[in-house]
């Protein structure tokens, strides 16, 4: 399961690289073995040099496992009554 989950992740993020020309990828774990926990984050530039990161665990995409979203960066900078709003829509969502 762990392993075509892992394949079936890195579709999802060719998706990403086709429609944003900036994406990163960062593991956590040991990249040695497909078989250990290895957590993917994935580093994703979108409009206006806003930068978004999500988090997937190794079991991900499967139907219990979610990715998180765990940064959002703005290059020209917020204030921080936008900030609060962007966190509070975000964690209020349900990612499908």
């Amino acid at each position: 399961v762990r392993l075509r989950a892992k394949r079936d992740r890195m579709k999802e993020v060719e998706d990403l690289k086709k429609s944003y020309p900036a994406v990163r990828l960062q593991y956590k774990g040991s990249k040695d073995s497909p078989m250990m926990n290895q957590t993917l984050k994935v580093h994703v530039t979108i409009n206006a040099g806003i930068v978004v990161v999500l988090e997937m665990d190794p079991d991900y995409p499967q139907p219990y496992a979610l990715p998180y979203l765990v940064e959002l960066v703005g290059v020209m900078g917020w204030s921080d009554e936008a900030m609060e709003k962007m966190t509070t829509e975000v964690r209020g969502r349900k990612w499908e």
